[in-house]
């Protein structure tokens, strides 16, 4: 869910960041680095033990976690979309311009085809990371599949005492099955568009 909703988030983040306005510029600047400066267990903390107590917002542990992996997520997928549109040689502008398209023309059908080319590996990356991050909701109780396996062994640990090494072996599988397609579909668009 936060891969999803961090999609749009970094879209228009990183479109605002290629702004000519100074001020959204900042605004977008301060919002990346405290981000990106602060860990993502210490915005989980201070999202639902002090935002939402603070300002009384009914925030379970859940719903501040997806808040924060959104907020980071967007924050990083909109720096790697301001750097695959600013990456565009203002060639391909003056090119389509001279062919007569428009200026929304020329985003859609010159600019964001040729930057989603140079977004996808890395986007790919941040979706694993932030995937394999989620594990950290555990802290706020949020029962998520770390949660879970402890809660397995705790109960069978006298009964099978090494189930710890298998109970953690099928997490890490479970990992596995969601990250690697991810790097498949990364892997064959990449070929397919070096060849168009």
């Amino acid at each position: 869910m936060s891969v999803v909703l961090s999609v749009p988030v970094g879209l228009i983040v990183g479109w605002l960041m290629t702004m000519n306005n100074p001020v959204i510029r900042l605004l977008t600047r301060i919002y990346l680095d405290f981000i990106r400066i602060m860990p993502q267990l210490a915005l989980l903390f201070i999202a639902f033990y002090g935002f939402a107590r603070a300002w009384n917002w009914n925030l379970d542990a859940t719903g501040a976690c997806v808040f924060v992996f959104v907020l980071w997520g967007g924050a990083e997928l909109g720096d790697l979309v301001r750097g695959a549109l600013e990456s565009i040689p203002d060639a391909q502008y003056e090119s389509a311009y001279v062919l007569g398209l428009g200026p929304w023309q020329t985003f859609t059908r010159v600019i964001l085809p040729q930057a989603l080319r140079r977004l996808l590996p890395a986007s790919v990356n941040l979706a694993t990371r932030i995937v394999k991050t989620t594990s950290l909701a555990v802290l706020l109780g949020v029962v998520e599949v770390i949660k879970v396996g402890q809660q397995i062994i705790d109960a069978n640990r006298f009964q099978y005492p090494t189930g710890t090494l298998w109970i953690y072996g099928v997490i890490f599988f479970m990992y596995f099955i969601v990250c690697w397609p991810l790097s498949i579909v990364a892997r064959r668009l990449e070929k397919r568009w070096s060849h168009d």
